[in-house]
């Protein structure tokens, strides 16, 4: 009798009897969710992933897990593993490192592919690991995380934060045919043959931030639409924001490079010392209808050493660019900006600091000269490095007092970047400043040991 009078309120009272049955589900699925442990002084044989008893291999845990299920990694040296069950929305699997030590050493195969950690799989997170490749060269091209669907069946909602990746043979991280991923708080370095992180196959949504990537042999960052593969070809909804990518391209690639990205946002990047290009905007040799389009590109400092090539270039139908407040710094004699004549429709580029410009007929021309043929940097001004930052030869790219990057945007022309690369308040006094950092208009107080045993502080 109880059950049909349940049965007659679901059926009078629909949508309450909806919700009452989905919480009941979640209820039921976190009382199931477990906390799964592994540690070197487990034995898999008689585990069962308590504290008690551990398990020795993260193989072991990854195929027990069930969505909602947390690995927690104890410190200590573990082989490969690959992840193949999905988690659920809201319940994802998650593999959390306790402490700073959970290494993963070498590669396997999986998928036919060298990997030390592969997902296959939706709803997983993986933090805090310390992922070593150990490549000596490019040869067996392998990765240190992959993330992977198939063109007709992506993964989606996977979260990479927290993890060192150094010395894969080919990619640190490469993603393929995955939408929604975050990959957040990373540093990825010593990539022999490609990037340090590479999202390809048409993935949408990305967020790729606050990542240190440096001293890989080709791109810091990639995103590659790669429009001759199965798949829309395009990345759309991008957010790549707050990451620090230094030192890389020496085997030719940006240091940030974008191929049919689209719909994005590019803020609050700093770039220094790669060798070939700041960022790149182009559409991987497919044709102009893959370039990347209606992207804005906001409030990024890049400086180029001698040498180098395009600070900032738009290449290849790259149209509908919103360039602006950006620092664009070449300290050679080369181009801070570069725009081809099949990107110039719907550009709108202002309030940088820019010097030289390769315009559409190929021209390095002055900032002058570019404002008067082209009506675009009407706002925009000419510094050198030493004006603008504290110090450069120490690679300090924040502010200096009287840097002419300072309040130099009107509050009345645009608020949208509420905070700079390191969380500091945008606009500061004044008008907000050009470029990927925001200067403190209030002392940073920090306090000293004896002064914050009385609750005191001090000014630095």
């Amino acid at each position: 009798m109880a059950a049909e009078l349940y049965k007659f309120h679901l059926r009078r009272y629909r949508p309450w009897g909806w919700i009452v049955a989905m919480l009941v589900s979640v209820v039921a699925a976190q009382a199931t969710a477990a906390t799964l442990r592994v540690s070197p002084q487990g034995e898999d044989r008689a585990a069962d992933g308590s504290a008690a008893r551990p398990f020795r291999s993260l193989q072991l845990a990854a195929d027990r897990a069930q969505p909602g299920d947390v690995i927690e990694v104890a410190d200590g040296l573990y082989a490969p593993f690959h992840v193949t069950r999905d988690g659920r929305a809201g319940q994802p699997v998650t593999f959390r490192a306790s402490g700073r030590g959970a290494i993963i050493a070498g590669t396997s195969r999986f998928d036919d592919r060298d990997v030390a950690i592969s997902i296959l799989a939706s709803h997983i997170v993986l933090e805090g690991f310390d992922v070593r490749v150990g490549a000596r060269d490019d040869s067996r091209r392998s990765r240190g995380i992959r993330v992977s669907g198939v063109h007709d069946r992506h993964v989606s909602h996977v979260q990479l934060r927290g993890n060192t990746v150094s010395e894969a043979g080919w990619v640190g991280i490469t993603v393929s045919y995955a939408d929604d991923m975050v990959i957040e708080g990373n540093e990825v370095w010593g990539s022999r043959g490609q990037h340090g992180i590479y999202l390809a196959n048409s993935g949408d949504r990305p967020v790729v931030r606050n990542n240190v990537v440096h001293d890989n042999r080709e791109a810091g960052i990639q995103l590659n639409g790669d429009p001759r593969l199965p798949g829309d070809g395009i990345i759309s909804g991008a957010l790549i924001s707050g990451n620090r990518i230094y030192r890389n391209g020496r085997g030719g690639s940006a240091a940030l490079n974008l191929a049919s990205v689209r719909d994005s946002l590019v803020v609050n990047n700093l770039l220094y010392e790669n060798a070939s290009q700041g960022i790149a905007s182009w559409d991987d040799r497919a044709g102009e209808r893959f370039g990347c389009k209606d992207n804005r590109y906001l409030h990024n400092t890049v400086v180029m050493p001698p040498g180098a090539r395009h600070v900032f270039s738009l290449r290849h139908g790259s149209t509908g660019a919103a360039v602006k407040y950006n620092i664009f710094i070449n300290l050679g004699g080369k181009d801070a900006l570069a725009v081809d004549r099949a990107s110039m429709t719907g550009l709108a580029s202002d309030f940088n600091v820019i010097a030289r410009v390769e315009n559409a007929d190929e021209e390095l021309v002055s900032l002058a000269q570019w404002q008067r043929k082209s009506s675009q940097d009407r706002q925009s001004r000419s510094a050198d490095a030493q004006a603008l930052f504290v110090d450069t030869a120490k690679h300090d790219y924040r502010l200096r007092e009287g840097s002419p990057a300072v309040d130099a945007i009107p509050v009345a022309v645009d608020t949208s970047v509420k905070s700079d690369i390191e969380g500091n308040a945008r606009p500061q006094s004044g008008g907000a400043d050009i470029g990927a950092f925001e200067r403190l208009s209030t002392p940073v107080v920090v306090p000293s040991a004896a002064q914050n045993a009385r609750g005191m502080t001090k000014s630095r």
